[in-house]
């Protein structure tokens, strides 16, 4: 059975702030803000010129978002391997990312898409988030309903505490641009000169570590096991 819920936060900044804050917490983890995201990589960048859409991949490590008990009742894994595709809109001012699982599938398969617009209200000075997530276990034994119901009730709490600790930087990198007068449209392409940054230098970790192969394991891909020399991602 799945269990779908749709979440809607109101946020009061303009919609590059908030994209930023969004996309810049990823570039510092592991952060104690975000203790549940244990790592973070990026991939596929892509511009398009006439539409000016950016899309790229992002993958992350996370603590599995449910209650310990119930973790532990189905599987002897740690951590949920996420994959997340973004589109960047910046002349429609719109934002969507699709997240999915790529490990468990066979005991839970979790979808979320999260979308970012101006606020339809006030959209030079508000946001409009939208989450909508889906879960559902693969077992068809009794009580696996109310196992769901458990696991759906934490995963929302942790979408709410996070977005609690989004409203943090987005106050502090809304004071930031008012004092810099920094143009909000500049925000968007510092997003992603940051992303690939922080990518290049994760990479160059991985090579210097030895850990580039298990990287590429790890999320069942190796598209760039023999190419070490390669940072342009």
């Amino acid at each position: 059975m799945v269990r779908s819920q749709v979440l809607e936060f109101d946020i009061e900044a303009p919609w590059e702030i908030v994209v930023y804050a969004y996309d810049a917490k990823m570039y510092k983890v592991p952060d104690p803000d975000y203790p549940d995201v244990l790592k973070m990589e990026f991939s596929d960048f892509s511009w398009t010129e006439e539409t000016d859409v950016t899309t790229l991949v992002r993958r992350a490590t996370l603590n599995i978002p449910a209650p310990g008990f119930i973790v532990r009742a189905f599987t002897n894994e740690t951590a949920l391997y996420a994959h997340f595709d973004e589109t960047v809109d910046r002349k429609n001012r719109r934002i969507v990312t699709l997240m999915h699982n790529e490990n468990l599938t066979e005991l839970v398969k979790v979808v979320e898409t999260t979308t970012l617009i101006p606020h339809p209200e006030a959209p030079d000075t508000k946001t409009k988030m939208l989450v909508e997530c889906s879960m559902n276990l693969q077992s068809n034994q009794w009580g696996v309903g109310k196992v769901e119901q458990i696991a759906v009730k934490a995963y929302v709490k942790g979408i709410k505490k996070a977005r609690v600790k989004d409203w943090v930087h987005i106050e502090k990198l809304m004071k930031d641009v008012e004092e810099n007068g920094t143009p909000l449209e500049e925000l968007l392409t510092q997003s992603e000169v940051e992303a690939r940054e922080f990518e290049e230098q994760r990479r160059k970790e991985n090579i210097s570590s030895g850990d580039e192969l298990g990287d590429a394991e790890v999320h069942g891909g190796g598209e760039d096991d023999n190419d070490d020399d390669d940072d342009d991602d």
